[in-house]
């Protein structure tokens, strides 16, 4: 296994009929949510490329669609009562 001096390293991996994605991260840094973030941006990207679409690359969004359903609806959620 390869080692860096860098926080964060993300590897792309040619597997011939696909590509897999590798990420080596310090411990405070989820390698996970990396890996999850750059698969919805590669998707936007490819589904965006297959449409032939005109959206503006800073249009699409990294965020899984769970995760910002939690971040829009759940922890945004600051209604109260007004008397």
């Amino acid at each position: 296994e390869e080692r860096t001096n860098y926080p964060l390293t993300l590897s792309v991996n040619d597997e011939g009929a696909g590509f897999s994605l590798t990420v080596q991260a310090i411990s405070s840094i989820d390698a996970q949510q990396v890996c999850a973030y750059m698969q919805t941006a590669l998707e936007g990207v490819v589904s965006a490329l297959e449409q032939s679409s005109e959206m503006p690359l800073a249009g699409l969004s990294v965020v899984p669609a769970a995760e910002r359903e939690q971040l829009v609806f759940g922890l945004n959620a600051t209604a109260l009562d007004y008397p």
